[in-house]
Order: structure tokens, then C-alpha cells, then sequence
């Protein structure tokens, strides 16, 4: 028995901050929805990353993409009519929600950032943005932390 139960409608996504970017793939339906809100486009998600949620599980969480936004609108409209290159990257890719380029779709693997530290492009998913602003690459980051934990040795030595 290896069917999943759900209760209630799946939970859909929150909006991604202005300036920051969230990792999805599609993994269901697309169609339009009526909502207390008027008309939205609704896709069926998993979310790999996202600002607004602590932790996310490696494989991902399921989800809604409700929206009105304009990439919503023409990622349905190119579903569509078929278009083959856009189908293939929509059944099989990861695709990241970027507000920098006001709520653009694009796929996650041309998603970079360059970290603060060794000035490196990145790829998305292997840079962690900080709340001052600061982006570490995982190397960086481990760097610091090494470096760190050699300081509180030496001061708990002392």
C-alpha cells in the first residue's frame, strides 16, 4: 500500500520577496482557477528552495503556484500551444521564480550568485545568501567556519 493520503487542499506557495528568487519544479497539473481574488494560473510544484521557508527537505516540498503574474500567464499559454522546448524544461527541469526580473521564469541551471568572498559565479542552489547581505559559497563558508572554530579553541585555551 504505497498510496498517499491527503487532507484538505495542498497548500500553495507563498509569494517570493521582492529582489529574491525561489526554486520550484512542476510536478502535476496546470490550469487556470477561479479564486476569491479573481482568476489565477495554478501549478502543481515541488519547492527546493525558497526565502520565505526555514527548511526545506532535499527532495523537495509539494505545493501551488497560484499567480497573475505575466510569466504564469505565457509559461500557459506556451504550454498550450505545444511549444516542445518549453514542455520538455516544464516535465523534467527545475525552474527558478526570480523576482530581480519582475517575477521572470527561468530554468535553475542558468541561476547564479556570485559569492562575496572569492567573487565565483555559482550556481544558485550552492550559495547561501545571509540576512546582511552577504552570499557564501559552500567552500567560503566552510573556510570561515574552520577558521572560526580554531579562534574559540584558541580563547578557550587561554
Amino acid at each position: 500500500m504505497s498510496e498517499k493520503f491527503s487532507f484538505g487542499a495542498s497548500s500553495v506557495m507563498r509569494e517570493v520577496p521582492p529582489g529574491q528568487t525561489a526554486v520550484i519544479k512542476f510536478n502535476g497539473k496546470a490550469e487556470k482557477v477561479e479564486t476569491d481574488w479573481g482568476d489565477k494560473f495554478s501549478y502543481q510544484i515541488l519547492i527546493y528552495s525558497h526565502p520565505s521557508y526555514e527548511s526545506i527537505p532535499k527532495d523537495g516540498v509539494e505545493s501551488t503556484w497560484q499567480s497573475k503574474s505575466q510569466a504564469a500567464e505565457n509559461l500557459m499559454s506556451a504550454l498550450s500551444s505545444g511549444q516542445k522546448e518549453l514542455t520538455k524544461a516544464f516535465e523534467e527541469e527545475k525552474m527558478g521564480i526570480n523576482t530581480f526580473t519582475g517575477r521572470s521564469l527561468l530554468p535553475a541551471a542558468t541561476m547564479k550568485r556570485v559569492c562575496s568572498l572569492c567573487l565565483q559565479e555559482v550556481i544558485y542552489h550552492n550559495v547561501k545568501k545571509y540576512p546582511h547581505g552577504l552570499q557564501l559559497c559552500g567552500k567560503c563558508s566552510d573556510v570561515l567556519a574552520d577558521l572560526s572554530s580554531s579562534t574559540v579553541s584558541i580563547f578557550k585555551h587561554r
